[in-house]
């Protein structure tokens, strides 16, 4: 069983509702006091680092979803991000 990072009563009535509200009715505590994750449901006990295994108290991700969300994509082309034409003012 996992322990939730502390936070506020504020922060956690606001995380609650907010996980339920994404995540189809699932408290992001309960989840996490369950290695459970909070986004695919899946089992979250098993990590690759210490920092993963915080980054689950705090937002109830499993690996594989932090790996999805905090993971820079390496096969897509952002090139769009930048303006490639030269400034000639």
């Amino acid at each position: 069983m996992t322990t939730p990072s502390k936070k506020s009563n504020e922060m956690n009535a606001f995380l609650e509702q907010f996980s339920k509200a994404m995540f189809e009715g699932v408290g992001r505590a309960s989840s996490i006091a369950q290695n459970n994750c909070v986004t695919c449901k899946g089992d979250a006990s098993s990590f690759n680092d210490e920092l993963s295994e915080k980054e689950f108290t705090i937002s109830g991700m499993c690996q594989t979803c932090q790996d999805e969300v905090f993971t820079e994509p390496q096969d897509e082309d952002l090139s769009f991000f930048w303006d490639e034409t030269p400034d000639n003012s």
